[in-house]
């Protein structure tokens, strides 16, 4: 476990630096940063790679959530508590894989790779379960709004990109199951607070139980996604 914790802690000082080489600023305007993992005298010249080494970086967030599953169904198993094991995916890299994920989605001048659109929704699939999971830090940063943005821009720029469905029915298929089986089955649909309440700055998986107007709303637009 110390060995995981430290990849963490590596894994998202080299995403913050990712973050940074793709907004494409001009070095004059990141001088005042500091990067980890590469000099301010290479800027130049590891910049054009780091889009091409993302769904990498990515896929070591994707193991950290797998582990992090596997650790606490065991915990389970031998009816320790889920809380005293140490979180190997932070708040800080829960934002920064789903940020760059989301940038990658958006971005138009640089259309991604379907290898590379694979990783994006296994990375969403994957800290969106952990996320929700007892015992994460990141339940906050994963709010409902946050959720919903997430998903509609899954929507509209693979789903509805004829290629791109096609290509990835599977993991698309993987993503609406997870986040149903987080909604319907890890706890149910009404479990939460009734009334009005807001619930758009909710963690994603409590506010889409509650049973409000809001909430149902947002667990219809899931439910029509995955038919």
């Amino acid at each position: 476990t110390p060995h995981l914790k430290d990849f963490s802690r590596w894994l998202e000082l080299v995403l913050r630096d990712v973050s940074v080489l793709l907004a494409g600023l001009p070095l004059q305007s990141v001088k005042s940063y500091k990067p980890s993992c590469f000099s301010l005298s290479d800027y130049k010249a590891v910049q054009p790679f780091a889009r091409e080494a993302l769904a990498t970086f990515l896929r070591g967030t994707c193991a950290l959530c797998s582990l992090s599953a596997q650790g606490k169904g065991q915990d389970r198993r031998r009816g320790s508590p889920t809380g005293a094991r140490p979180c190997l995916v932070p708040a800080d890299l829960v934002r920064l894989s789903l940020g760059l994920v989301v940038f990658a989605l958006s971005d138009q001048h640089h259309l991604s790779s379907v290898p590379d659109l694979r990783i994006y929704l296994r990375t969403i699939r994957e800290v969106l379960v952990n996320s929700a999971s007892p015992g994460s830090d990141s339940g906050s940063v994963v709010t409902v709004n946050y959720f919903m943005d997430l998903m509609a821009r899954v929507w509209t720029y693979i789903f509805r990109v004829p290629q791109h469905c096609s290509d990835l029915l599977p993991e698309l298929l993987e993503l609406v199951h997870a986040v149903s089986g987080v909604i319907w089955t890890q706890g149910s649909a009404h479990d939460g607070k009734k009334g009005s309440e807001d619930i758009s700055d909710m963690p994603w998986a409590q506010g889409l139980r509650v049973d409000a107007e809001e909430a149902r709303l947002a667990r219809d637009s899931i439910g029509g996604q995955a038919l």
